[in-house]
């Protein structure tokens, strides 16, 4: 029969939750090694060394701090008190030798260790009522599970163990983590030293030394090793922050007082405010600087008290601007760290829509575009600036410029700046980048040109020669590109080159035949038939079908040409070359009318282009003219490969000769850059 008599009610803690607060708590081995170094900040230390070592063939970790150390009752009342508020009991806001701020707040950062080692070992010793005392246990993770297994909710006797010989503090603690876990046996001291280097603020590392040693590398981590400030050509600095003796010296500096520091509850800049911020915001040179060793740095850490507590407020603005992906900083705001905690259960991030949070993104947000606005205006006149230097002559184009053009010019260069490389590229890349921009100002001056009228001709006149001059510079280059495809195409038939190549060659560059070839359709070496969409398909079946041409083109005009090729050595006969090119000319001409419903072609022509004139026009003068005047009225021209290129050759050189704006020294030192002159 069950008892009258009511039970106690009482909140009872489980010990799995070790598993959710320690081995689940802390995504990364640098995190977890902060808390420990946090914890000797909190204990007054002024040194804390993190050593990676062996012990007889055991990988271990060991951290000493010169802190003030733990007594029994300290071991017992508070450390090993999962959810001890250090800064509500009995040790006050702050700590005793230094008043610093301390970084602990819930007493569950110890737990963290669990998810690197198995084995947690405390040895401490401090200064007692009766003298020095001296205490060690260990934490271990199996018997603790065990302790879980068993329904053992309450408590976990530990396993006291010798104090370790040699320590070299008179006060002080060391923890040593055996049986590690992979995730930290991968890591290496490097890695390490660069990401604590970027977990603690510079007072914390100016304040108390942390040591990192493995084998023979020991040395105190500085803000140089979190190896970006080499990076950065823009800072922003706040509140008397002061990190440019670890930056390049041709860094651009924009330093802040307390003024600029402070925001009221609107995140608004008011000298009055009720929040402030210290630390500096920067911008890199090229968005690839802040990946350093497969890892991005492009975050802006939050701090507070020396120690990060939100990873990145970068990452949640959502900016479109890529100014962005270039941006990199470090933020202090410790009254995220006032009042209620907000900090998530991570530790390593805060509740994103906590007031204080949210203020303090609307104010950064501001800032960083404000700041980021400056940049872009400061690149600007680098970019005019450095083409100036390497293309002295560019100064005169700018100046001729109008206050918009200029303006535009000013951006457009910024950016060719930013791709960066030696003077010899960069200096190619702003002769480039002249024409490119002046295509930008044809297109802009075409629309001025629609709404210019009758009383405004001189602006009329002034455009058009603007544009004169810009096609003038792009058919210099199309010139000298065309001057290339001769040499090219004179090589192939010297070296008497099958059909197919020299086919293809003058496919590809067809105003060798006629200016007015380069456009149009054209089409090469397919059947007759299949040059034409709409033939039947009982077409493909006729002799015509079977029959291949070289090359087929059709004028925009209206019209048909067929280049009929044959291979530099070939010898020909003039009667042969007739009767095979007249086939294609009918054939062409009547697929055309069969496409256009009986409607005749404007014309169908033929060129033939060969090594050397017919064998039988050899006899004599007269033999060659009468053969030509026989083939043109069938429709029918014949060239050689060298009649044709040397007319092409020689009328693109006249052209170059006499290019007329030579005068133009801006023009012509471009193309002279261009050419790699």
């Amino acid at each position: 029969m069950k008892s009258n008599k009511k039970r106690d009610l009482k909140l009872r803690l489980n010990l799995s939750l070790l598993d959710e607060l320690g081995i689940n708590l802390y995504s990364n081995v640098p995190s977890v090694i902060s808390e420990v170094i946090a914890n000797a900040w909190d204990a007054d230390s002024t040194e804390v060394v993190v050593e990676i070592r062996k012990d007889g063939g055991e990988k271990i970790v060991v951290i000493t701090d010169n802190g003030n150390g733990m007594t029994e009752d300290d071991m017992a009342d508070k450390f090993l008190v999962v959810g001890y508020h250090r800064r509500e009991g009995e040790d006050g806001e702050t700590t005793p030798k230094f008043n610093r701020a301390p970084m602990g707040r819930k007493g569950i950062g110890k737990l963290s260790l669990f998810s690197i080692a198995n084995k947690i070992e405390i040895h401490s010793r401090c200064q007692g009522v009766q003298g020095v005392e001296e205490d060690a246990f260990i934490l271990d993770g199996a018997a603790i599970r065990r302790q879980i297994k068993d329904g053992k909710e309450h408590e976990c006797p530990l396993s006291r163990i010798p104090f370790v010989r040699g320590f070299p503090h008179q006060h002080g603690t060391k923890i040593i983590l055996r049986s590690l876990t992979k995730r930290i046996l991968m890591t290496t001291a490097k890695a390490l030293r660069k990401r604590l280097a970027r977990r603690f603020g510079i007072r914390c590392t100016k304040n108390m030394k942390i040591i990192l040693k493995e084998g023979k590398n020991a040395g105190p981590i500085t803000m140089a090793d979190r190896d970006h400030f080499s990076k950065l050509e823009y800072i922003f600095q706040y509140g008397g922050t002061n990190v440019t003796e670890h930056c390049l010296s041709d860094i651009t500096v924009q330093n802040y007082s307390e003024d600029r520091c402070r925001f009221n509850e609107r995140g608004v800049p008011s000298k009055l405010g009720k929040y402030s911020i210290c630390g500096w915001l920067g911008f890199a040179k090229k968005a690839d600087d802040l990946k350093i060793d497969g890892e991005s740095i492009n975050a802006i850490p939050i701090m507070a008290r020396e120690k990060i507590m939100h990873e990145d407020i970068l990452a949640g603005f959502g900016f479109g601007s890529m100014f962005t992906k270039y941006a990199i900083g470090e933020i202090h705001a410790d009254f995220l760290d006032d009042g209620p905690d907000i900090a998530t259960s991570s530790r390593q991030k805060v509740v994103e829509d906590s007031p204080r949070f949210e203020v303090l993104s609307i104010f950064l947000g501001a800032e960083l575009t404000r700041i980021g606005n400056i940049r872009d205006g400061e690149n600007r006149k680098k970019g005019k600036k450095e083409a100036v230097r390497l293309i002295p002559l560019l100064e005169e184009w700018f100046d001729e410029m109008g206050s918009d053009d200029r303006q535009a010019a000013d951006s457009f260069f910024g950016k060719i700046n930013k791709i960066g490389g030696n003077d010899s590229t960069k200096k190619l890349l702003f002769a480039h980048a002249v024409p490119a921009f002046e295509y930008h100002r044809f297109t802009k001056n075409l629309h001025a040109l629609t709404n210019i009228d009758e009383e405004h001709m001189a602006k009329f006149l002034k455009i058009a020669g603007h544009l004169g001059k810009l096609e003038a510079v792009y058919y210099h280059r199309i010139t000298k590109a065309r001057l290339a495809a001769i040499e090219k195409m004179e090589n192939a038939v010297v070296k008497n080159k099958l059909e197919r190549v020299v086919r293809d060659l003058l496919f590809n560059h067809l105003w060798l035949l006629h200016p007015s070839w380069a456009e149009g359709t054209e089409v090469k070496e397919k059947s007759i038939v299949g040059n034409f969409e709409k033939c039947k398909k009982a077409d493909a079946n006729t002799d015509a079908g079977k029959s291949r041409v070289d090359i087929l083109f059709r004028r925009i005009a209206g019209g048909y040409v067929i280049v009929e090729l044959k291979r530099p050595g070939r010898s020909v006969d003039s009667a042969d070359l007739e009767k095979q090119v007249r086939k294609y000319i009918k054939e062409v001409r009547d697929h055309a009318r069969r496409i256009a419903g009986g409607k005749h072609p404007k014309s169908v022509e033929a060129v033939c282009i060969l090594g050397d004139i017919p064998r039988n026009w050899k006899d004599g003068e007269d033999a060659e003219v009468a053969g030509r005047e026989a083939l043109m009225r069938q429709g029918i021209r014949v060239l050689t490969y060298d009649q044709l290129l040397s007319d092409a050759r020689e009328a693109h050189k006249a052209y170059l000769k006499h290019w007329p704006h030579k005068e133009n020294k801006i023009l012509d030192a471009v193309e002279k850059i261009m050419e790699g002159g």
